[in-house]
């Protein structure tokens, strides 16, 4: 066991998580109710649904100016006998919180103690939420909970590919460095693969020895293309890979599997509401979180067995999500797994891709870093297209207060992170226009690669 192993494991997930009072200490309550409520029967799992739904629906209608209103107008019930009765309210949508967060507020709790979040703008359409420090435990912990199924336990090394170098400003004080390092974890950012980062990226994974990797799908496909390109063997994770944020296919679970000799993982969960689902060590689908949230499916019509996700959260009485759709579609019915857990199995989730933006030189530059970018911006929508001939077209709708001066700076920023290699050019726009289906994807690329060697990243 290395010295970053033992503080994390005997300090951080032991004595500090064990006596104290902090977050640490709520996350790790927090993931032994998760562990203990994945074994109970399902009957007993949606009688405790139902009675934490009728607990937020009571305080809703009475304390939270959204669900106030719609009581009056019969589309919010204060309570239901049935979890299936809860169809009869009113589904939350993205653009309903962006049109007047406040509204959707508790008035009992106070402003001053409620953690800014943010989701990861895979719509488009930037969502700044907020949520109590009990909720943010909750969130966190069914993180672990969810990598504790591909084999992790609390102080282990982990490592991710995820995120923006917008998105992840280093510890400004030592206090912080000293808990990102207690947490031994590894981060690397991948809005931009090229060789430079790939193995930048495999040299501080070796060092590190990861026991689970953790990343956007698309960005561990594109490391392992990086490494079968060039006949190069990890020795890491040690145990498993996560795949998260995007679609799983059986091809790319084939090439990592194979590439880094360790079984995968598929993951679904969002920043608004915290992990969804996850897959079990017998990979016949995705467990659904039966214990901080209650998922709902609803039928798309002309898209087959394909249903819409509906989620409440069962413990967020801050800024209360009650039937908020998250955009995404799963297939299949509702099934037992041989495991024996009483969280209940779907097939699988096909929610939306999201593109990537190809460079000429093959290298790519993933959809978060316009996504990061972007969303801190003053822009009501966006959407990035690239063309054939790997023009790139940002399309904007402005705020009122964005000017000429922010412009130049989202270019010379994006002119940075593709290298200065492909045109781009920003159209502003009075709406951004959506395809029938209703979902519009937040970087769409039309540039055709080699179907041959789809992971393979410029040499």
């Amino acid at each position: 066991m290395g010295v970053r192993t033992f503080v994390s494991k005997a300090l951080l997930h032991g004595v500090v998580s064990r006596v104290g009072r902090g977050f640490h200490a709520r996350v790790r309550r927090e993931v032994g109710a998760f562990c203990r409520a994945q074994w109970r029967p399902m009957e007993q799992l949606r009688d405790a649904q139902l009675a934490n739904v009728n607990r937020l629906l009571a305080y809703c209608v009475r304390h939270v100016e959204f669900y106030r209103r719609l009581h009056a107008r019969g589309r919010m019930p204060d309570r239901v006998d049935r979890l299936e009765d809860l169809s009869s309210a009113a589904v939350l949508t993205k653009a309903a919180l962006v049109a007047e967060p406040d509204a959707f507020l508790s008035r009992t709790v106070p402003p001053d103690t409620l953690e800014p979040r943010r989701s990861g703008g895979s719509t488009g359409e930037p969502l700044h939420f907020f949520i109590t420090p009990h909720a943010a435990a909750v969130s966190a912990a069914s993180e672990v909970f969810g990598n504790m199924f591909a084999g992790y336990r609390p102080g282990d090394p982990i490592a991710t590919l995820w995120g923006s170098r917008f998105d992840n400003a280093p510890p400004p004080t030592l206090r912080q460095r000293a808990a990102t390092y207690a947490t031994n974890m590894t981060h690397c950012i991948v809005d931009r693969m090229d060789e430079t980062v790939c193995r930048d990226i495999v040299r501080r994974l070796e060092r590190h020895r990861p026991t689970v990797l953790v990343g956007y799908t698309s960005s561990l496909v594109e490391l392992a293309g990086f490494l079968e390109s060039r006949g190069l063997r990890p020795t890491f994770p040690l145990r498993s890979l996560v795949s998260a944020a995007e679609p799983l296919s059986p091809s790319q679970r084939q090439t990592l599997e194979r590439v880094f000799g360790r079984p995968v993982f598929d993951r679904y969960g969002s920043r608004e509401v915290g992990l969804v689902a996850v897959e079990c060590d017998y990979h016949q689908g995705l467990h659904l979180n039966g214990h901080s949230l209650y998922v709902e499916f609803e039928p798309i019509p002309g898209l087959g067995d394909a249903r819409r996700v509906l989620v409440t959260k069962l413990t967020e009485f801050g800024m209360p999500f009650i039937r908020y759709e998250l955009g995404d579609a799963v297939v299949g019915d509702l099934a037992a797994c041989p495991c024996g857990r009483g969280f209940p199995l779907i097939r699988a989730v096909r929610g939306r891709v999201v593109s990537c933006v190809r460079l000429p030189g093959g290298a790519f530059v993933a959809a978060e870093a316009f996504i990061v970018l972007l969303d801190r911006q003053a822009v009501r929508e966006y959407r990035v297209v690239q063309a054939a001939d790997y023009s790139v077209r940002v399309e904007i709708v402005p705020a009122p207060h964005w000017d000429d001066a922010m412009e130049r700076h989202v270019l010379r920023t994006l002119r940075g992170i593709t290298q200065g290699s492909v045109s781009l050019r920003i159209e502003r726009r009075d709406r951004i226009e959506r395809p029938p289906s209703g979902k519009r994807l937040p970087v769409v690329s039309h540039v055709v690669f080699p179907a041959a060697k789809p992971t393979e990243v410029a040499a």
